[in-house]
């Protein structure tokens, strides 16, 4: 499924959810289409990222800096990202 993107300027801006009439943020793990992950395909999708994923840390996270230069989820570097 291709979906279309939905932009918001809440919260500094995000993309929507475009399974109709949803409202909820986009899952940036789901990248074939804007969908936050909580219906049926969505699921899907996510458990396929799961499968796949390889690292840094143990499941699909993004940058999240706590100390300067490292990753708060897994302690590693911005480039390894």
């Amino acid at each position: 499924m291709t979906g279309y993107r939905i932009w918001t300027n809440h919260a500094g801006g995000y993309n929507v959810c475009s399974h109709s009439p949803c409202i909820k943020r986009a899952d940036w793990q789901i990248s074939d289409h804007d969908c936050c992950g909580r219906c049926g395909q969505g699921r899907l999708h996510l458990k396929e990222a799961m499968n796949s994923y390889s690292g840094p840390g143990a499941f699909p996270h993004k940058y999240w800096e706590s100390l300067p230069g490292a990753c708060a989820t897994c302690g590693l570097v911005k480039d390894v990202h």
